[in-house]
């Protein structure tokens, strides 16, 4: 396949929902209809949709649908992860870095629905998917998100 090819190939991603309690389920769906929306707008093919309603991910502990959405990241090359907001993945301030970390070494880059200008390193903007294409086949990701948290 030549590289022009690959460039118009639609980028993968898979989605991530979670939340701490959801008797009704309307959160889980909310946010999975949103990164679905988001995830239209910008031409990016969706592999999978993940949820978890319980605690966040902890570098110890991985809930059962993170530990899949992993797993079927790696299966159909997904390059992005989409969740709606930082704190589905976590709120703690010392999870957040071994998690983006963990993601990094699996060639994922974690997109936020809220925050559709918003890469993995916090400092480019992208209006195409081209630039997220050229921003994964640069040197990689590196530090924190829109706001300066790591």
């Amino acid at each position: 396949m030549t590289e022009q090819n690959q460039s118009q190939q639609p980028m993968r991603a898979v989605l991530y929902a979670r939340a701490a309690i959801d008797p009704t389920g309307t959160s889980i769906i909310r946010q999975e209809q949103y990164c679905r929306e988001f995830a239209a707008e910008h031409g990016i093919e969706i592999t999978g949709a993940f949820a978890d309603v319980g605690p966040a991910p902890t570098p110890g502990k991985l809930p059962p649908g993170y530990r899949r959405m992993l797993e079927r990241a790696a299966d159909t090359a997904a390059r992005v992860l989409i969740v709606e907001d930082h704190a589905r993945l976590s709120r703690s301030s010392t999870d957040i870095p071994v998690l983006r970390q963990g993601l990094r070494d699996r060639g994922l880059v974690l997109r936020f629905a809220s925050e559709p200008d918003c890469l993995d390193d916090g400092s480019l903007t992208v209006h195409t998917i081209q630039d997220l294409i050229a921003y994964l086949d640069a040197s990689g990701t590196r530090g924190s998100d829109c706001h300066g948290r790591v």
